[in-house]
């Protein structure tokens, strides 16, 4: 898989979304992202689990999610969960991924200025992003509590379908991903390892 890299040239950024390191640089130090810092991501989120939600929504967070965040910042105590960009379900990832997102949306920003298209749907997803991010604790059992509003609009109930998809990964209620007819690979990744507890593989 390849790895991405990106030169930070912050300029407007707020400072706790670029505060840290995103995946692994040398001598990054303890401070922020440096403008002009050139930043390999090579750390991604890969596999797929279902857990067991209790009814205080609290969750399992699989070691290999877990394993990244902690690759990309170490000694990571929270990790961050917003509302998916477009998919109903939970979007998670590491605290300074917000950056890379910034600079994306920026990127983007200057493109379609530069070519006189229409800058609206950058607001969209950065109102998305950015508005409904919360940064959730991990507990020393490896545990977050999904939060009520996200949890509630993903429908997710008594298990959770944790689907890593690279930079970041993604928390599905298994009985909407078995009817997400946009994204077969959810439904098939739901398929199976509801198959699996109930032991037909």
């Amino acid at each position: 898989m390849r790895s991405r890299v990106f030169e930070w040239r912050g300029a407007t950024q707020p400072e706790d979304v670029c505060r840290g390191s995103i995946g692994r640089q040398a001598n990054p130090g303890v401070g922020a992202l440096q403008r002009g810092a050139s930043v390999e991501l090579l750390d991604f989120f890969t596999g797929k689990w279902m857990n067991t939600v209790d009814a205080k929504g609290r969750v399992s967070v699989p070691a290999s999610i877990r394993k990244v965040v902690t690759a990309r910042v170490p000694e990571a105590k929270t990790m961050m969960l917003a509302r998916h960009e477009r998919d109903q379900c939970i979007q998670g990832f590491d605290k300074t991924y917000l950056a890379l997102a910034y600079r994306d949306m920026r990127s983007q920003q200057q493109a379609d200025v530069e070519r006189g298209r229409p800058t609206d749907s950058r607001f969209t997803r950065s109102g998305t992003l950015f508005g409904s991010t919360e940064e959730i604790a991990i507990d020393g059992s490896g545990r977050i509590i999904l939060p009520p509003g996200l949890r509630r609009r993903a429908g997710i109930t008594d298990s959770a379908l944790f689907v890593g998809t690279g930079e970041t990964f993604e928390i599905w209620s298994p009985e909407v991903a078995l009817q997400s007819a946009d994204r077969p690979d959810i439904r098939e990744f739901a398929e199976d390892l509801i198959a699996e507890r109930e032991g037909r593989l």
